[in-house]
C-alpha cells in the first residue's frame, strides 16, 4: 500500500516520495502531459543536490525543461533504464533517489496524491 501522506510536490512538476531514509523522486502527470513524447533525460548533478538549483534536464518534441529540486540532498539512485529509454517514464516512474534531505524541509512541501496508486519500479 502506497500512503500519500509520504508524497510531497515540489510545485516545479517533480513528486518526491520518502521511503524510510530514501527519497524517490519523479515527474508528475502533469508535466508529462504537458511535455509530451520525452526523448531525453540528462542528470545535471551526479552526487550533491543543491536547494532550488536545476538537477534534472528533459526534452521532448514540445519543450526543453530543467527541473530544480527544493531540498538539498545527495544522489544515491539513478533510473539507468529511465535515462536509456524516457519515453518508459509515467508517473508512477522515479528517475533518482536521494538522501540526506531535512525531514523538516520534507514536510513543509504540498501533499500529492498520484492519480495510479500502483508503484511502478523502473
Amino acid at each position: 500500500m502506497v500512503r500519500d501522506f509520504y508524497w510531497k510536490h515540489t510545485g516545479e512538476g517533480l513528486w518526491i516520495m520518502k521511503e524510510k531514509d530514501l527519497y524517490s523522486v519523479g515527474l508528475t502527470m502533469e508535466v508529462l502531459t504537458q511535455l509530451e513524447d520525452i526523448t531525453f533525460l540528462d542528470l545535471l548533478s551526479l552526487d550533491e543536490i543543491q536547494k532550488d538549483e536545476p538537477f534534472l534536464h528533459v526534452e521532448s518534441r514540445k519543450a526543453v525543461h530543467e527541473f530544480p529540486l527544493p531540498l538539498s540532498g545527495k544522489l544515491t539512485k539513478i533510473n539507468n533504464k529511465m535515462m536509456d529509454e524516457p519515453e518508459l517514464l509515467n508517473e508512477l516512474t522515479w528517475v533518482v533517489m536521494i538522501d540526506s534531505i531535512s525531514e523538516e524541509e520534507f514536510m513543509k512541501l504540498e501533499h500529492y496524491k498520484p492519480q495510479r496508486m500502483k508503484r511502478k519500479v523502473g
